[in-house]
């Protein structure tokens, strides 16, 4: 609400509240009663203690509130004789944490973590409710809620239940769940997935948004608020999301539109420190709720704006029947589209259905000699495929060829065949995406948790094996073969020195006999299969020991018969490629691609032989900026993308695609 909430740091008694804008402060008491060392959960106001149009206009309701486990101290900034009042904050003779709140209509709504006071360990075993908590004069009443946790169509390899974020917008109360790629840390580097949840008061239920308009959330450990896009062309848009964590000084944007989220630099100036950074809005009484309003205004002006190009599309369609091209005899049409790159050729066979009938749908990637990058676009199974050669600013959607409408994760993809992971890892399935040939996986014996999956050859070959992986205190492997019905299971205990956790960000690979698994940590994982069983080896990564630094996203592509590992630190800072000699179990940098290129990705990395010099030498990575794919050039050590001057030292301002593979 515009305001700083700031602590001594010598003496943690001592709080004062401080407004930037307006150079306002309040020294409050000390804060005497308050566990020596403690650092309270959560800091929260139910109302600013002023407005900033000036230092007299006070609100007596404002009380800030400082939450720690089973206490809440609370104070009335504004008010004469201003002192703390500390209260027990239990529910049903359990103590209660506050985790994450917000207000609205000034109540505290808020997850709350309950623990029973029988027992030692402060994180011992609990259990969360949603709450609201109301603010009398000098006490708060907690009510727990009957909120079911939310639940969304796509369900991932990891699903978090309750929101990790709680916004009020307009009179609106937002819940926002992250899943992240890396198991162990939420605030990670790579962002597999992010849910946007209403609280629907009258049902009492979270409902899920697929748009928030031309509003955006800002979220942070030690606040959350939101803004409006900003019109002028400044670095906020509309319909994300944007986060910072302690850890890093760079924010991270994700679009809900598509689903990809985005890494943006902050001022060259800007350092962390280990209790921010903080979003700061200025309080203003004009972001009331009947600035709603604008926010559906908006959504329904778009809406009526899509609808007139449907209608301008109409008429184009109509008016294409005219068109030179039916007048044209339709072995000349037909050779114009044998010349079209594959896109082109689809568009023009959508055109009209004259032109639909007249030319032969083409052959699959005809005209385009290198991978398509696919990647899902919404819950609906649309995916989109872009042609990093392809130049005229395009791309093709198509629809999914399988039956149900819940669509999760691309595990894997190998010559036009994905597997597909879906609701809470229940129900799993290989789909070819060009023929439309499918299948089901027997999912009752599948161990749970597996953050990688991949197959040998043809899912519908009678010699494939799928596997599935999960790593962490031990591995466990889960082996199907071909058209049998239940999953064969093996455990392997993992040394102390040799750990393998299971890593979400990096690309499986079947080589001579053998599964190629890399860690969170760059370690490589091979389970042999050989004589009727299977055998379980780990390998120490080739980085260097540096505590500082992380590793991002790791590839294994094969290349002439040979296995390459591409390593990623430090948010694309550093890029490093290996080969390993599993004899002699030594790791070798490699400088060059020679004639190939790489083309990597978390569910698929291949190498193509590239006739065109100029494409040589190159990974592609499943990372866009604007329309253009981008690629690291082994020649400059430094990103590009196909027609751009410009060179980036790392992924700072470029769009990365969740649930995307190349094909």
């Amino acid at each position: 609400m515009g305001w700083f909430i700031l602590r001594d740091r010598k003496n943690l008694t001592m709080f004062t509240l401080w407004n930037p804008i307006t150079r306002n402060s309040i020294l409050l008491p000390e804060l005497l009663g308050l566990p020596e060392e403690t650092e309270p959960d959560t800091y929260i106001f139910n109302s600013p203690p002023y407005y900033e149009d000036g230092f007299d206009t006070a609100t007596e309701e404002c009380v800030l509130l400082l939450f720690c486990k089973g206490l809440v101290f609370m104070c009335r900034p504004t008010s004469d004789g201003c002192k703390w009042v500390k209260q027990r904050l239990e529910h049903d003779g359990e103590s209660v944490r506050i985790v994450k709140a917000a207000i609205l209509n000034g109540d505290i709504y808020a997850y709350a973590d309950l623990f029973n006071d029988n027992e030692d360990d402060d994180h011992g075993s609990f259990h969360t409710v949603f709450a609201r908590l109301t603010v009398g004069l000098n006490s708060v009443v907690l009510e727990a809620l009957t909120v079911e946790c939310p639940s969304s169509k796509i369900v991932y390899k990891m699903f978090h239940r309750r929101p990790h974020y709680l916004v009020e917008v307009c009179g609106v109360l937002y819940g926002v769940t992250i899943i992240p790629r890396q198991l162990l840390n939420i605030d990670g580097y790579d962002i597999l997935r992010l849910c946007v949840w209403k609280l629907d008061f009258s049902k009492m239920e979270w409902i899920q948004v697929d748009t928030l308009g031309d509003c955006s959330l800002l979220l942070g450990d030690n606040c959350c608020s939101w803004c409006y896009a900003d019109a002028s062309g400044g670095r906020i848009e509309g319909n994300c999301v944007y986060m910072v964590n302690r850890t890093s000084d760079t924010i991270h944007q994700y679009r809900l539109q598509d689903s990809s989220y985005m890494f943006l630099s902050s001022h060259t100036n800007f350092q962390n420190v280990s209790d921010g950074p903080i979003w700061f809005m200025p309080y203003n009484p004009a972001r009331l709720p009947s600035s709603k309003k604008a926010i559906v205004e908006k959504i329904e002006d778009t809406g009526v704006e899509n609808s007139e190009q449907v209608k301008e599309l109409k008429v184009m369609t109509t008016e294409i029947s005219k068109s030179f091209l039916l007048q044209l005899p339709s072995e000349v049409m037909i050779s114009i589209s044998n010349s079209l790159h594959w896109f082109d050729c689809l568009s023009l066979r959508a055109t009209c259905k004259k032109l639909r009938s007249v030319i032969p749908k083409p052959a699959w990637k005809s005209n385009s000699p290198l991978p398509l990058f696919m990647f899902l676009k919404n819950n609906e199974g649309i995916c989109e495929l872009w042609d990093p050669s392809y130049l005229n600013d395009g791309s093709i959607t198509k629809k999914l060829p399988y039956s149900i409408s819940i669509v999760s994760t691309i595990e894997f993809s190998k010559d036009g065949w994905l597997i597909m992971h879906s609701h809470e890892g229940c129900y799993l399935q290989f789909i070819n995406l060009f023929t439309g040939e499918s299948g089901e996986y027997p999912t009752e014996s599948l161990a749970p948790g597996h953050s990688s999956f991949l197959f040998s050859t043809c899912p519908t070959s009678p010699d494939c094996l799928t596997v599935g992986i999960s790593g962490m205190t031990y591995a466990t492997i889960s082996i199907l073969q071909a058209r049998d019905v239940k999953w064969f299971t093996v455990v392997f205990e993992i040394e102390e020195s040799l750990e393998f956790q299971s890593n979400y960000n990096s690309s499986p690979k079947y080589h001579d006999g053998s599964f190629y698994f890399l860690d969170e940590n760059g370690n490589l994982g091979i389970l042999k299969m050989e004589d009727g069983g299977c055998s379980w080896n780990v390998y120490k990564s080739p980085l260097l020991e540096d505590d500082d630094a992380e590793l991002n996203e790791c590839y294994v592509a094969e290349l002439n018969g040979q296995l390459i590992y591409v390593f990623i630190q430090d948010v694309g800072s550093q890029l490093e490629m290996y080969t390993f000699d599993v004899n002699e179990e030594l790791w070798a940098e490699l400088k060059s691609l020679g004639d190939f290129s790489l083309f990597v990705s978390s569910a698929s990395s291949v190498s193509v032989a590239m006739k065109d010099s100029s494409m040589r030498n190159r990974i592609y990575l499943p990372k866009r900026v604007g329309n253009e794919m981008v690629f690291y050039s082994l020649d400059t050590g430094k990103y590009h993308t196909s027609r751009s001057k410009e060179s980036y030292e790392n992924f700072h301002g470029m769009i990365s695609q969740s649930f995307s593979c190349w094909v």
